[in-house]
């Protein structure tokens, strides 16, 4: 029987008083959705999915992550509502339905998973939590769980809406208040298999990492793009062609809006931050010619004939200044 490692407070002000237990997914569900008396919230039971050495509840002791909580508060208001008038009393009325998809949808996947209302939940709006068990216990340091956890919130919002969740609340020492047996609180489990959650992290790593390099890039190519305009524009008493030609090649190897131009000029097939089909000045075809409006990419204009206009190896490249000129827009 698979066990998950929690750690409990009774008093969630006493960060040193933790109890930790192993618990199968059948005890956990238990724990959660066990009838508790409603008192003030800080006087409510709390757990957390993370184990602590040494046993003080801090960020910097969290050593492993069980389970993957997320934190449906939906701030914007309910995702999923609908407004009725009784018909009685003509008052109208509004229910919210977001637990019940999210519930449906993951028994229809049979994706393991325990979900509760929390304390501030109502049926006008729903404020829950979704547990994930994970299949093997994730390091909480903040470099290996905050993209995992990021992931997360990302794939609940595509897979339902946005504004479900906070992406900021990914600190792994946080502790979950449990809920009150009120009239509205529920809690259901599904038993099923796992997300791959460290599949998804590395996915959002990566693709955090290619945004930031874009972004790295999109400021050199300013830069760039600036430094050319200081040398043969600004400060010049007699703009000369060739100071200008200067400026509009590098214009064009940096500038999207530039490339856009040019493409457009050119005839080229706008597909994306693709520009497709425009004629090769080497071999006259252009079946096989493309450049990326986002220098970010890459900045030449390539001619994909490898064998017969290339070097057998590598498409041809062109400077889009080049181009430009070849074909007078310059």
């Amino acid at each position: 029987m698979e066990k998950y490692k929690v750690s409990i407070f009774p008093n969630v002000k006493e960060p040193e008083n933790i109890h930790e237990y192993d618990v199968s997914f059948d005890q956990l569900h238990t724990f959660i959705s066990k009838p508790r008396k409603k008192v003030n919230k800080e006087k409510m039971v709390a757990w957390s999915p993370t184990i602590f050495y040494p046993k003080h509840r801090l960020a910097k002791n969290a050593q492993y992550m069980y389970c993957m909580v997320l934190d449906v508060d939906q701030k914007n208001g309910p995702s999923y509502k609908e407004t009725y008038t009784q018909a009685d009393t003509y008052e109208t009325i509004q229910v919210d339905w977001t637990y019940d998809y999210i519930l449906r949808d993951l028994q229809h996947n049979q994706t393991r998973a325990i979900m509760h209302t929390s304390y501030s939940h109502t049926d006008e709006h729903h404020k829950f939590r979704i547990i994930f068990p994970l299949e093997k216990p994730i390091k909480a340091d903040d470099k290996t769980w905050k993209p995992i956890y990021r992931a997360a919130v990302e794939w609940l919002h595509l897979t339902w809406c946005d504004g479900l969740s906070d992406k900021s609340t990914c600190d792994p020492s946080r502790a979950f208040y449990t809920s009150p047996k009120t009239p509205e609180f529920r809690a259901d489990y599904i038993d099923g298999g796992y997300i791959d959650w460290i599949g998804k992290g590395d996915e959002y790593r990566e693709r955090e990492r290619i945004e930031q390099e874009k972004k790295r890039q999109e400021h050199e190519n300013r830069l760039a793009i600036r430094r050319s305009h200081i040398e043969n524009i600004d400060g010049k008493r007699h703009v000369t062609f060739s100071d200008h030609r200067r400026y509009m090649y590098d214009l064009l190897k940096y500038d999207y809006n530039a490339r856009l131009s040019l493409a457009t000029k050119i005839g080229a097939t706008i597909i994306g931050n693709r520009a497709e089909r425009w004629t090769c000045p080497a071999c006259l075809r252009n079946d096989a010619t493309y450049f990326y409006l986002n220098p970010t990419t890459a900045t030449s204009l390539f001619c994909g004939h490898v064998n017969s206009c290339g070097d057998k190896r590598r498409p041809r490249y062109f400077a889009p200044g080049y181009i430009a000129e070849f074909y007078g827009h310059l």
